[in-house]
This record gives C-alpha cells, sequence and structure tokens, in this order.
C-alpha cells in the first residue's frame, strides 16, 4: 500500500484537481515585508514553487521572527529531494527504514498542498483517498496499461477553476485469463 500511497500523492502533487484557493486575513499582518490589513482576499497557488518548480530564494531577514525561529521545521521544499520537481517520481514519498529494510510511505516528505491545509483544508480528502484507491486498484487489478503510440501522447493540462487533461487517452490491455 506504501507504493499506492505514494503513486497518488505524487500524482496530486504535479497535477492539483484545484489549481489554488483563496483565504481572508482575520487580523492585519506583515508577510515578507509586505503589510496586508484584516479581510483582505489571498490567493494561495496549490502548484507552482516549492510545489513542482524549485522555491524561490527568500531573504530570511525578510522573514517574521516566528518563522525564522521554525525554519528547520516542517516540511521544506524539494530542492532536497534527489529528483527534480517538475518530474513525476513516486519513490520521492518512499523512505527506507534505518536498517535498510522496509520501506514507508512518508506523508510528510515535502510540500502537498492539493487538498489546501489545516483547519480549512478540504473535509472531502479522506473520502477523494480511499475513492482514488479502490479506483486503481481495480483498474490495475485486471488492466494493463499499455503505452500509447507518440502521435497519440499528449501531457497538456487546460488550467480553470479545476485542472483537466487537453486529451485523456489509455491503451487498456486485460490481464484477464478466460476460458
Amino acid at each position: 500500500m506504501s507504493y499506492t500511497n505514494a503513486v497518488l500523492k505524487e500524482t496530486l502533487r504535479l497535477c492539483s484537481p484545484a489549481g489554488g484557493v483563496t483565504k481572508q486575513t482575520l487580523c492585519d499582518m506583515t508577510v515578507l515585508g509586505h503589510f496586508i490589513p484584516k479581510g483582505t482576499t489571498i490567493l494561495f497557488l496549490l502548484t507552482g514553487p516549492t510545489i513542482n518548480l524549485p522555491g524561490a530564494e527568500v531573504d530570511e531577514a525578510r522573514r517574521s521572527e516566528t518563522s525564522q525561529k521554525t525554519s528547520g521545521e516542517g516540511v521544506g521544499d524539494w530542492s532536497r529531494s534527489r529528483f527534480p520537481p517538475g518530474e513525476f517520481h513516486a519513490e520521492r514519498w518512499l523512505h527506507a527504514d534505518e536498517n535498510g529494510g522496509s520501506v514507508r510511505f512518508d506523508n510528510r516528505a515535502g510540500p502537498f498542498l492539493s487538498f489546501s491545509n489545516g483547519p480549512r483544508g478540504c473535509w472531502g480528502k479522506r473520502l477523494a483517498y480511499l475513492e482514488l484507491k479502490l479506483i486503481i486498484t481495480l483498474l490495475v487489478w485486471d488492466l494493463k496499461f499499455a503505452r500509447l503510440p507518440e502521435e497519440l501522447r499528449d501531457d497538456g493540462l487546460v488550467q480553470g477553476l479545476f485542472t483537466k487533461p487537453k486529451s485523456c487517452l489509455v491503451k487498456l490491455e486485460s490481464l484477464s485469463v478466460t476460458g
């Protein structure tokens, strides 16, 4: 199940179903030296720098005292990963234990915001994961996903309120033995 979790997480990291979420500030605040008044609506992108692109460099002196104190905590960005942030590698979410034995799924291996985060994150996140695991299991149980001919491949996306593929062609072969 660890590899299934890693594939799901990596798929959603690279192709988040939603491009962003909005939040409203509850009090006046300063972020990286910029004043933001209470009631301001802020758009948080769920993809881009630190998620599927290298993170932007920020002068530590511009960060708040709290941010500086906690800079070593959390997940950081994907710059420390051995895999480029813009490429699909489910293995970035998997880590071997100290003995080099079993491999475990690390939910906090790096930044991930496809369902937003915190108390106002997506309430349907667990249901979505359950449904995705069920669908993937049923598909790979009985079908082989074959490689499409190059002329039919299209990795393009249409960005809007939700992200969707420009085309969605798959080549399936049955694994069932009949007879």
